[in-house]
């Protein structure tokens, strides 16, 4: 078996398993900015959802969509395995990033002082 042959047996391997991280660290990095809108609150419930859905606006993106990378992230966050088509990664890694953009324009805003979000 030369180093190609192995190419080709290790590969597939390599795409499951960037899947999954894929997708939970994507969710992670969105979970990790939802936190900023707790305000100083503690993460209870009442102010998880309210950081949910502040973030949601500011970033412009549906609850279903946030739902979804959620779905994507939870078997491996417990302890499962992801199979992720190239479409899905792709999909969660555009979702992360433009809520992290939106993120960081509307703190470039003065957001994070009470100024008006920036979509």
């Amino acid at each position: 078996m030369d180093a190609d042959d192995r190419k080709f047996i290790v590969a597939p391997m390599i795409n499951r398993r960037a899947g999954w991280v894929s997708a939970v660290n994507c969710y992670r990095a969105v979970e990790s900015i939802r936190r900023e809108y707790l305000g100083g609150q503690e993460d209870t419930d009442a102010a998880r959802k309210r950081s949910w859905v502040q973030l949601r606006e500011i970033a412009g993106v549906e609850a279903s969509e946030m739902f979804w990378l959620k779905g994507l992230a939870d078997p491996r966050r417990h302890g499962g395995s992801v199979d992720l088509s190239r479409t899905d990664r792709e999909r969660a890694l555009r979702l992360a990033r433009c809520a992290v953009e939106r993120h960081c324009r509307w703190l470039h805003a003065g957001g994070d002082q009470g100024a008006p979000a920036v979509a």
